[in-house]
């Protein structure tokens, strides 16, 4: 264990006060916020937002009206790398996300040729991660793709089969409509 991280996992999964972020976007959030609306709008779920004031760290209040559930949702975008074309760094670490955040969504803007390993599509396609925050902080996300926790960015590969958790949070629209999530389905 390197000499920078805390000494027992209950130190490492600090999230963030509920207070407002600091400006460090490029631009690319808001085109993934503007996606992730779309989305949930097609499924039903209804998707509040303040267009004037939602830099505060939650960018959407969801609403699903056939179960009654509600959540807070955080949404980033993957960056493609530059030289690992199917890699791409997600900067959300843990301590980057309010504790009163129920999801972490990603979106990745993937294209490929050939079929993807783990969408069965080829060609250009919106690859959605939907992670209730219990599983976002949990010990064995992390372990499972190799980051220190304190670490504010991480890579996914969507090449590779996916690890737990990001093989369940793979297109997990349901997260939007369930009041409760079992972590352990993440994990199994």
């Amino acid at each position: 264990m390197s000499s920078i991280q805390p000494r027992n996992y209950a130190e490492k999964i600090t999230a963030r006060p509920a207070t407002p972020n600091q400006q460090n976007c490029t631009g690319s959030g808001k085109r993934a916020q503007m996606k992730f609306y779309k989305q949930c709008t097609e499924r039903g779920i209804f998707c509040m937002s303040d267009p004037e004031d939602n830099d505060i760290g939650i960018d959407f209040l969801t609403h699903c009206p056939e179960s009654g559930a509600r959540k807070t949702v955080q949404v980033t975008k993957g960056t493609r790398h530059t030289l690992a074309h199917n890699s791409y760094t997600i900067n959300k670490g843990i301590c980057d996300v309010r504790e009163d955040i129920d999801i972490v969504a990603i979106l990745i803007e993937h294209d490929q040729e050939e079929s993807n390993v783990n969408t069965g599509q080829s060609g250009e396609q919106d690859m959605w991660f939907l992670i209730p925050f219990e599983v976002y902080r949990d010990e064995r996300m992390w372990e499972n793709y190799n980051v220190k926790t304190l670490e504010k960015v991480w890579n996914l590969n969507v090449k590779k089969r996916l690890k737990p958790p990001m093989d369940k949070a793979l297109d997990a629209w349901y997260t939007l409509s369930r009041k409760n999530i079992k972590v352990s389905s993440f994990f199994e």
